[in-house]
């Protein structure tokens, strides 16, 4: 037998000492009642106890253990509890670690990249898509004709009723006017952007940045809106607490209720039900719920309620129906027999 080999054993049983010492590296206070509390390693514990019967009988009696690991110890803490057991240790143990905090968890789980939030305006110029022909048309169509319409319509009603003065109402529907005007024309360019900032805000393993940016988005928005109407049916003051909470409370109404709307019709298409035609037709109609949150704003609390009730049946409904039932087509290949 060679040397080398009669030296393995030993550097194994060394190399296994010092893992288990970096594995259980740590730092142990025991508190006694009416005695001085005293603080040792989880290494040196056991020659603690044998140098001091007493201490372990007292501690047994009436003490507690708080071992704190140490950062960079990954020893669980079952394995922790087992080896005290085994130095006859019977007392409470509470085991932590050092430097993680319940808040350390959290933000663990929680991520949120500033530096995104900070670069939107340069992420926003790389996304610049030019608008095509048919932006144009729905520009013409949708954003001056249905929408216009609509908005007017609301904004009429509340004038004769007494609830709005003429000025406001001509302010917050050409507000109304420009916003739908940008989303429509460069609406490529916001998707191409919002894509770009799903990172900034991550929970756990889901990148949920472009949500929280249109939620957070859209209840600015709506609060410029309701500045310009001011109080009007059931809305109060939007700059109190009880007018700033009904913005976020319908905003959040209206992403929950329309959200899987667009996800459902991608669903239909990808089973074959409707097709692509027809799911450019769809869009565009459940890009019309949209105008239900001129409810909200409008101060019809109880027709939007009943208007976001009867969305979210329908789109939860559907894209559930079309998950679990419908299986997608596999894409034809070219050139493939029937």
């Amino acid at each position: 037998v060679s040397s080398s080999q009669k030296a393995a054993p030993a550097e194994d049983a060394e190399s296994a000492a010092s893992g288990s010492a970096a594995l259980f590296d740590g730092t142990v206070e025991i508190a006694r009642r009416g005695a001085t509390p005293v603080r040792t390693t989880l290494a040196e514990l056991a020659g603690l106890l044998s140098s001091d019967p007493t201490l372990l009988t007292a501690l047994n009696k009436d003490g507690k253990v708080r071992v704190v690991l140490a950062r960079g110890s990954a020893a669980p803490t079952r394995a922790v509890r087992d080896r005290l057991s085994t130095l006859g240790v019977t007392a409470s143990v509470r085991v932590a670690r050092e430097g993680v905090s319940r808040w350390d968890k959290v933000k663990g789980f929680i991520r949120f990249d500033w530096r995104l939030l900070l670069r939107a305006p340069q992420i926003l110029r790389e996304s610049y898509t030019k608008p095509s022909k048919q932006d144009y048309v729905y520009l013409a169509t949708k954003t001056f004709g249905l929408n216009l319409a609509v908005r007017a319509g609301f904004a009429a009603a509340a004038v004769m009723k007494g609830d709005l003065t003429l000025l406001r109402a001509v302010v917050s529907t050409g507000w109304y006017q420009g916003q739908d005007s940008i989303f429509t024309v460069f609406g490529q360019t916001y998707m191409k952007f919002l894509g770009r900032m799903t990172g900034m805000l991550q929970i756990g393993q889901a990148k949920v940045g472009d949500l929280a940016f249109i939620y957070l988005q859209l209840c600015g928005l709506e609060f410029i809106n309701r500045l310009v109407l001011g109080p009007i049916g059931l809305n109060p003051l939007v700059y109190t607490w009880d007018g700033l909470s009904l913005v976020f409370v319908n905003i959040l109404q209206g992403m929950l209720s329309g959200g899987p709307l667009i996800p459902a019709i991608n669903k239909m298409r990808a089973a074959g039900v409707i097709s692509e035609s027809v799911s450019m037709h769809l869009y565009q109609l459940a890009s019309l719920t949209m105008l239900f949150g001129l409810a909200a704003s409008f101060g019809y609390q109880h027709l939007y309620m009943l208007l976001t009730t009867a969305t979210m049946i329908v789109s939860w409904g559907a894209y559930a129906f079309f998950a679990f039932v419908y299986k997608e087509k596999a894409p034809k290949t070219p050139g493939a027999k029937p």
